[in-house]
Formats: C-alpha cells, sequence, structure tokens
C-alpha cells in the first residue's frame, strides 16, 4: 500500500453489556491499531477524523479515518530501522516512530 492510497475501514457497532452504552469499532483485521501519543491529539478539532498509528506485518506507520465515513488513507512510508514500537507482544518493526 501506498501513500495515499485509501480504503473503506470495517466499522461494528455494539451495545457493552455491562454498562448498557453503544460501542463503535472503527477499526478491524490483522492489524492493530492506536491512538497517537497520550499528549498528542488523535482527532481533529471538527471531530471528523482520527489520525492513529497503523502495526501491520513489522511494520508501523500513520492512517487517517473520516469517522463518519470509515474511509482509511495511509499518511506516511517511513522506513525508520527501529519504530520504537513497544506494546505488549509485537517486536518493534520499521516505520514512523511511536512516540
Amino acid at each position: 500500500m501506498n501513500v495515499g492510497d485509501s480504503f473503506i475501514s470495517e466499522r461494528r457497532e455494539f451495545v457493552d453489556p455491562g454498562t448498557g452504552r453503544k460501542i463503535v469499532q472503527l477499526t478491524s483485521g490483522d492489524c492493530f491499531d492506536y491512538h497517537l501519543y497520550y499528549f498528542i491529539p488523535s482527532m481533529t478539532t471538527d471531530s471528523k477524523t482520527i489520525v492513529f498509528y497503523r502495526h501491520k506485518q513489522d511494520e508501523v506507520q500513520l492512517y487517517k479515518i473520516d469517522v463518519e465515513t470509515g474511509l482509511t488513507v495511509k499518511l506516511t512510508d517511513a522506513k525508520t530501522p527501529n519504530s520504537l514500537w513497544r506494546p505488549w507482544l509485537q517486536a518493534p518493526g520499521h516505520g514512523v516512530r511511536d512516540l
């Protein structure tokens, strides 16, 4: 996938059985998506777009998603050898540096 390539992410909505609150899952699939670092806003000021990290196949890149339509666009093609990706079970891949 190249920078600027887009696709529609699979959206899923359900009700949490414990709280009764509606949950909206914007992405799914064979990757791990998560928000930008804690002190960096992931959502645009108009609340229409979220920028996020995607870890897929030992690579970390930035994507954006339109909250209403699910249109998802790849923003980067970083080649940094160690992305400093340090979540739970995945090894640090190449790409965008986490944080």
